[in-house]
């Protein structure tokens, strides 16, 4: 009901804007109330007021891809992703956009994950100003690509080189190591690994089942059904802890790269999201 009442409210706005716009003794501002809407952050009414501006100025190009970059960052805040994406797609593949909406532009195209879109508007802009060499270092991160080559870290903005370094030092840790050191001394390899609770608990675990065993072994005889029991289990959780620490030493990996990518979204998401386009 509310979307259909804004709705109307531009409609009826438009309708008398000829009239407006003609009138001696009215002057409608344009430019000044679709400030004023984003001063208020009435992000609705932004919308439907910039689609509105858009089919009266149908052939400016320019005007066209602005209108586009503003509604796809107040989907944003709506957390209307999808609309988001649409609106940043119908932008041309180079527009001529201002040193802040380039950077909101850029912004928008990497939390959206549209690293061709970005490195399209990017190609042959050098690294002037900072936040494009910032930008295609954050491309190059978030898609898993070599940075060490980039001699351009001292121009970065201290969150991005913070995260760089992140980046190229992940942790190095084998997992091949992890499995072997966890088959000679059950727990190591977590501990290896940095889990010192986890080994511990894995030490623990497979001392006291590797000591029922073999207590049924001697006692029972190895073709015993108390031996078979309790050694099968010994052999599963022996072979899990080392089968788990490798596992594990891949699965850190994979979670810093996560970590990383999520400092990075959240560095651009702050940027635009505090933004007043």
């Amino acid at each position: 009901m509310n979307h259909v009442c804004i709705k109307a409210r531009t409609s009826i706005l438009f309708l008398f804007f000829p009239f407006m716009a003609f009138s001696q003794a009215l002057s409608f501002d344009t430019a000044g109330f679709y400030k004023h809407l984003i001063k208020e952050n009435l992000l609705p009414e932004q919308i439907q007021f910039a689609r509105q501006i858009q089919k009266l100025h149908g052939t400016d190009k320019k005007l066209q891809d602005s209108l586009f970059l503003n509604i796809s960052m107040a989907y944003n805040k709506l957390g209307k992703s999808d609309s988001a994406d649409s609106c940043l797609s119908k932008i041309s593949v180079n527009p001529a956009f201002s040193t802040s909406s380039s950077r909101l532009y850029l912004s928008l195209l990497i939390v959206s994950k549209k690293y061709e879109y970005a490195n399209n508007f990017l190609k042959d802009k050098g690294v002037f100003p900072v936040f494009y060499s910032e930008a295609q270092t954050s491309i190059k991160m978030l898609q898993g690509l070599p940075t060490l080559q980039d001699t351009s870290v001292s121009q970065y903005s201290s969150d991005i080189q913070r995260i760089k370094l992140q980046y190229e030092h992940p942790p190095a840790h084998s997992a091949f190591l992890a499995g072997f050191y966890s088959a000679i001394i059950p727990g190591m390899g977590k501990l290896y690994l940095g889990y010192k609770q986890q080994a511990i608990s894995a030490f623990i675990e497979n001392i006291a089942l590797g000591g029922v065993a073999a207590e049924s072994y001697f006692k029972t005889g190895p073709v015993s059904a108390r031996f078979i029991l309790t050694g099968t289990l010994f052999a599963l959780f022996y072979g899990g802890n080392v089968w788990g620490s490798a596992i594990l030493a891949k699965k850190q990996k994979v979670d810093y790269k996560k970590q990383v990518d999520y400092e990075i979204f959240n560095y651009y998401n702050t940027g635009f999201s505090s933004s007043k386009f």
